[in-house]
């Protein structure tokens, strides 16, 4: 900071006489640095650096409101009216951004780009790393660098609109080359010029991130002092307090190795629909596209600007409003994925989906679209990243985590056999086939962790699925298929097993001494009986017991979805015992067991009889088809209400449409099908996988421009 080495600098700078400059006894070499936004204060319209007068480094504080430092008005990038009379803040004037206009001698035509300024330099000098305030050369070096047109190629291409592109046309920015400093630029061009052709791509891990001007600057409470902090992963976003960084240091560390062997491996960039190898891929592990979460080809453009290629959007398989593309257009492109995988997996293989998403649209969007493609979900698990282990899930639309799908194709032989098998033994050789393909046993922590796969319902609607993407007439309602299953299958807490299943379970449960019964996470109707019957299943209890439980379960519950009262439910699908006939088994056992004075009375007991009055209980198997029938007609009636409707249905009950979708489809009415789905909130069909596979099964049907995938 010697005031008369500076203009020593200034002067050999000048004369481009770099290799004196670089010899100065005091020059030190530049690691990063930071630029700030410039805003225009409307009080006094003068220039405010958002650095100087928001960040407060040691203290890790970035104001949300600060003073201008001409005239003190209290400003913000974005003003919050107050809260009410007692919230003393001062009103704060809204900021506008300070604009730089100039001649661009790389593009060759005049810009005007948001205004930054350099705010703080991170040096090395004679080894050590210190920060100083930007100085006069730093100045002059940046303004000098701008004047020098770039002599070599630089990427120029026009940044197409799209979902994420906001953030940098705000600013001005519309051409790739924009999103660097000239500094930047001018030194990444050279490197990318020298390079081969084919070591290019050991500079595509930096090209995109760490030299543009997406590179953040954090200051926070956990970093007082600031540090580099990348570009905000999945956008474009353009940060107020930019890091310009020092080419240098990023390829320094990165090594070109030619080591490698790839004469067995077989690698391919092109789309998984193009890959040519029927039948002949053991495995599949694949990461795929979840919905609006991550906009690929935009946030490819710098890439391919230094590349020279594009993507082809029309079959990027995303939601995006700028490509027109509904979540309908996404499930529609990831089932031709699937199908592609289809082909390339043996039969009798596995796929495993890593999937990501908070919405359950998209969530549904995938299962459907897998189990459409043909194949068969053996299990749905919650990836565990904190710990790295993967965990059981109990409810499909339960999102908060990264989901692990695993399917599996089905073997040729059991295919042929399906179809050429009435449905009544069609039913039960699919569940003997898809019992054979889940786990007998799993433990964790030494305890016997509860299978949900293996669930009577869960089967039911496996069994379903494969039925109707095979165009197989469906046999069974739910309450014969679950009284079918306790006849031909051994059960288990409520799972069920083939004969040489069972035996590995029993011998690992005697090992732990514990099944875990995974807690219901409650959002719709279906899942909030499941929960009533966990709940009653071992500890029969009444109303009064019950409804507290029941209201903490309820904050989840779709918007979109009609919300049943507790007794509605439990009227429909449970038994209250009223006190006239015999203590029920269920009531019995668990009084007998839980209290010593209910032990060794009989059934019809006067004392035994008071205790259990008024109790709810799960039907044994034998009254729960007939309870399981009383349902269905139920549901059918007030289906047959929405048919009638003739205006939209804002709040349908979900149960109703599945089971008026259930039977359209085995009378083969489609049509309806697709009128009532008119009718409903577009999220209760994206959100309900069983309304999905009937609808996009109706459309398929019945439309006359249908795809031919397979």
């Amino acid at each position: 900071n010697d005031a008369s080495e500076i203009d020593e600098a200034i002067r050999l700078l000048k004369k481009n006489n770099y290799t004196e400059l670089s010899q100065l006894p005091s020059f030190s070499a530049v690691n990063y640095i930071v630029w700030s936004d410039i805003f225009i204060c409307p009080s006094c319209t003068s220039e405010v650096n958002f650095f100087e007068q928001a960040v407060k480094l040691g203290q890790g504080i970035v104001l949300t409101d600060f003073e201008c430092d001409r005239c003190g008005a209290w400003l913000s990038k974005s003003p919050k009216p107050k809260k009410d009379l007692t919230d003393v803040r001062p009103s704060s004037y809204k900021v506008e951004r300070a604009w730089d206009r100039f001649y661009d001698i790389d593009l060759n035509e005049s810009v005007k780009i948001y205004k930054q300024l350099p705010v703080l330099v991170n040096s090395a000098y004679k080894g050590k790393k210190f920060r100083r305030p930007v100085n006069a050369f730093d100045k002059e070096l940046i303004k000098h660098i701008k004047e020098i047109k770039i002599p070599y190629q630089i990427p120029k291409d026009k940044m197409p609109k799209g979902d994420k592109t906001n953030d940098p046309f705000a600013v001005g920015i519309k051409y790739s080359s924009q999103f660097y400093t000239k500094r930047n630029l001018y030194i990444l061009s050279a490197f990318w010029s020298a390079l081969p052709r084919n070591e290019k791509w050991a500079a595509t891990s930096f090209l995109a991130r760490n030299l543009t001007k997406c590179n953040r600057f954090v200051v926070n409470s956990h970093n007082p002092n600031g540090r580099i902090n990348g570009p905000l992963t999945g956008t474009l976003y353009m940060p107020s307090e930019m890091v310009e960084q020092s080419i240098f240091g990023l390829i320094s560390d990165k090594q070109l190795s030619a080591s490698w062997d790839g004469s067995e491996n077989l690698i391919s960039t092109s789309s998984i629909t193009n890959m040519d190898l029927r039948n002949q891929v053991d495995y599949i592990f694949i990461d795929p596209p979840f919905g609006a979460n991550i906009m690929y080809s935009e946030l490819s453009f710098l890439w391919e600007s230094w590349l020279g290629v594009s993507t082809n959007k029309n079959l990027e398989a995303i939601e995006n409003k700028s490509q027109s593309k509904s979540i309908d257009d996404y499930r529609k492109l990831m089932l031709k994925s699937f199908i592609a995988c289809n082909k390339l997996l043996k039969p009798g293989r596995w796929i495993t989906v890593e999937f990501s998403n908070t919405k359950a649209s998209i969530w549904n969007s995938i299962q459907t679209s897998l189990t459409e493609s043909g194949f068969i979900i053996a299990n749905v698990s919650a990836l565990d990243k904190k710990h790295g282990g993967i965990k059981a899930m109990t409810n499909a639309t339960n999102v908060k985590q990264d989901l692990v799908i695993t399917a599996y194709k089905p073997e040729v032989d059991f295919k042929n056999r399906f179809l050429s098998e009435d449905s009544e033994a069609a039913t039960w050789d699919f569940v003997s086939t898809h019992l054979s393909f889940l786990p007998s046993v799993k433990t964790s922590k030494n305890t016997t962790q509860y299978i949900r796969e293996r669930e009577g319902r869960i089967l039911y609607d496996r069994m379903l699925s494969f039925f109707i993407k095979n165009g197989k007439s469906i046999y069974y309602d739910i309450g014969d298929f679950l009284e079918g299953l306790k006849i031909r299958y051994p059960e288990r807490q409520g799972m069920f097993f083939l004969p040489e299943q069972v035996t590995e379970f029993d011998k690992n449960a005697a090992l732990t001494g514990k099944t875990l019964q995974l807690s219901i996470f409650v959002d719709d109707e279906a899942s909030a009986i499941e929960w009533l019957r966990q709940e009653l299943k071992n500890k029969p209890k009444k109303y009064s017991d019950i409804h507290p439980l029941f209201l903490n379960e309820l904050s989840s519950w779709k918007k979109n979805e009609l919300q049943l009262e507790l007794m509605t439910l439990l009227e429909q699908n449970f038994i209250k015992y009223d006190g006239t006939e015999n203590v029920p088994n269920q009531i019995h056992t668990y009084l007998s067991t839980n209290f010593k004075d209910m032990r060794g009375l009989a059934k019809d007991d006067t004392i035994l009889v008071a205790k259990a009055k008024d109790r709810w209980y799960v039907p044994d198997p034998s009254k729960a088809g007939d309870i399981e029938k009383l349902r269905l007609r139920a549901l059918l009636r007030e289906f047959d209400v929405y048919k009638e409707e003739n205006k939209k249905i804002q709040q349908p009950r979900a149960e109703a449409l599945r089971a008026g979708f259930s039977a359209c489809w085995e009378n083969q009415d489609l049509q309806t099908i697709l009128d009532i789905s008119a009718k409903i909130p577009p999220a209760v069909l994206q959100e309900d996988e069983k309304l999905l596979m009937f609808y996009d099964n109706a459309l398929t049907l019945t439309s006359n421009n249908v795809d031919d995938w397979d």
